[in-house]
């Protein structure tokens, strides 16, 4: 039987997607898998739930190789899956609260092949496991700057890395209207030539600048009409606005509401297919490090992600309670 491999990716932002290419190309380049032997398969937080033993057990039989990138499964299968697969099960991530249990419980840094670092983005911790064990290239001009961008944006380090935070944003926003989150364009894209790449550069920083003018526009046109500023958080009532909207979003939805008294965006999005409702929760002051909104929607909603950025799913009968008072 030939050697297949199955990347299992974050699906809706570009960290996910272009981690995700890293190691698809990685398998088919550095490893000469044949391309039809290489399976990605695009994850959300709803996804992740319908994953059980059972799956795990099926692809066990197919696959030499499983890689799962900027999202993680149950602590507990995701132990099944090391006892199963051994090395050859990477796991790659940078979301704080996943990695931490995994720690507590299993000692995960000690066994569990991948890298795992809450200060860079999924692309950087793929960039370090592929290509980079020493970590002589963190911060340096030898990492792709298509990949620098992108990661200074995910992990919120664009000071860090030298960049404005427009600049990054507006990137990701043109990358993802160039990409559309699709892994293989992601990939082929990894592999241009360095003047494809430089042209491909210019082009979304163009881009990316018309996007971030009209965005603010939008964003602060919506706040001030439609957003509720009369919500709280947690026991300590910390003060937030929310909004029911469709469609990606960001904390610098909220930028108009800086250095206020509220500290806090909640978007609302309805998800049909499960006739449920999607929570994205957001810190407004990017240096607000008193709330952890990741650990708080674990704790509370079995959800997860960032200090600053995260998200979880409630039934509809949660919204309404939450409607009615206010409160998440």
């Amino acid at each position: 039987m030939e050697d297949k491999a199955l990347v299992l990716y974050h699906k809706e932002d570009n960290d996910g997607v272009f981690s995700g290419a890293l190691f698809r190309n990685y398998f088919i380049y550095d490893l000469q898998l044949e391309n039809e032997n290489v399976i990605c398969q695009g994850l959300d937080y709803n996804d992740v739930k319908k994953i059980d033993k059972e799956y795990i057990d099926n692809i066990s039989e197919f696959f030499k190789y499983i890689v799962i990138t900027d999202i993680s499964l149950p602590v507990d299968l995701m132990n099944y899956i090391y006892n199963l697969f051994g090395n050859e099960f990477v796991w790659i991530d940078h979301h704080a609260p996943i990695i931490k249990e995994a720690e507590q419980k299993y000692k995960a840094s000690e066994t569990w092949t991948g890298v795992r670092q809450t200060d860079r983005s999924a692309i950087l911790c793929a960039y370090k496991y592929l290509y980079d064990p020493f970590d002589e290239c963190y911060n340096h001009k030898y990492i792709p700057e298509l990949l620098r961008i992108l990661s200074a944006w995910d992990s919120f380090t664009y000071k860090e890395n030298g960049y404005e935070l427009d600049y990054v944003r507006g990137f990701n926003k043109a990358v993802n209207q160039e990409v559309k989150l699709n892994i293989i364009k992601a990939s082929e894209i990894i592999d241009y030539e360095d003047y494809e790449m430089d042209a491909f550069i210019e082009k979304c920083n163009a881009i990316g600048k018309s996007i971030v003018e009209y965005e603010d526009y939008i964003n602060n046109s919506l706040v001030e009409s439609s957003a509720d500023i009369e919500w709280t958080i947690g026991e300590e009532n910390r003060k937030a606005a929310m909004l029911v909207m469709q469609g990606p979003s960001s904390s610098l939805i909220f930028e108009s509401l800086k250095n206020t008294d509220i500290k806090n965006g909640i978007i609302f999005k309805y998800n049909c297919k499960e006739n449920a409702w999607v929570i994205s929760l957001y810190n407004i002051n990017e240096d607000d490090k008193d709330f952890h909104c990741g650990e708080y929607l674990k704790t509370n909603y079995k959800g997860g992600g960032h200090l600053g950025a995260a998200g979880c799913q409630v039934s509809f009968s949660q919204f309404l309670e939450m409607m009615k008072s206010k409160h998440i």
